[in-house]
């Protein structure tokens, strides 16, 4: 390449490069000059010209007021402005919110514990009026028992056997799927939900119930014999010869 314009080249790449650095010191004092004109109008009553007048910040919401505020409180957070500008408001509500529900979780294992208490008094209640031959009474005390602590599958089991000698199928059926959702090998809640839906006349299903309860559990009687009687319901009639003649 030529010398010459090698140096022409280099000289014209040095003013660019200068020009680019005085635009950079430019905008870095109007940035500033611009804050100290915002931070004087905070402190004074002088109202500023009508095309210096800051815009309207946009409103917040209390609880993203909280959230700023236990930011700028913490010694991590950058004092420069990028750092609210990849602020991320809703996480940190978030955040905010699950340490709060973590600072209240010491009183949850009391309560729990009396709940699961009162539930298990209601159980044994329920469970001296089925003997008694009271299912109504025993019903209501297995609904009790479920209104203090719904996550146990036998309250509901129980209940639902009482559905059933009252005959009332479709709130048993009900009862025993959501003992089978908490505790998917009862067997017992099998059986009951499968009586329920041959009640019901939903064969299928009460076939696939106790299917399921002879896989667990193969020398059920009780369930054997229902499946049977379903099975002869579901066996399409067979074609006897005397049938065949006298239709021709």
């Amino acid at each position: 390449m030529d010398p010459i314009l090698l140096q022409k080249q280099l000289r014209d790449n040095s003013a660019d490069l200068q020009d680019y650095y005085k635009d950079i010191q430019s905008w870095g004092e109007e940035m500033k000059r611009k804050e100290a004109l915002l931070n004087t109008a905070e402190t004074s009553d002088v109202p500023l010209p009508r095309n210096k007048i800051p815009k309207k910040e946009k409103s917040v919401t209390p609880k993203k007021v909280e959230v700023a505020q236990t930011a700028a409180a913490s010694s991590k957070v950058p004092k420069d402005f990028t750092y609210w500008e990849k602020f991320d408001v809703d996480a940190e509500c978030e955040r905010i919110d699950k340490s709060k529900s973590d600072d209240d979780s010491d009183l949850t294992d009391e309560y729990d514990e009396a709940a699961i208490e009162t539930a298990q008094e209601e159980k044994e209640k329920g469970n001296k009026y089925v003997k008694a031959g009271l299912y109504t009474e025993a019903l209501k005390c297995y609904t009790q028992a479920i209104a203090s602590f719904n996550y146990d599958a036998t309250f509901y089991a129980n209940r639902a056997l009482c559905h059933l000698k009252l005959e009332q199928f479709k709130s048993a059926e009900a009862d025993c799927t959501i003992a089978i959702q908490l505790d998917d090998k009862y067997i017992k809640a099998m059986h009951r939900r499968a009586v329920a839906r041959e009640a019901l006349k939903q064969y299928k299903e009460a076939k696939a119930d106790l299917d399921k309860v002879l896989c667990l559990e193969p020398e059920n009687k009780e369930s054997q014999k229902l499946l049977d009687k379903i099975e002869k319901i579901l066996k399409p009639p067979v074609k006897t010869t005397d049938s065949v003649k006298e239709k021709s």
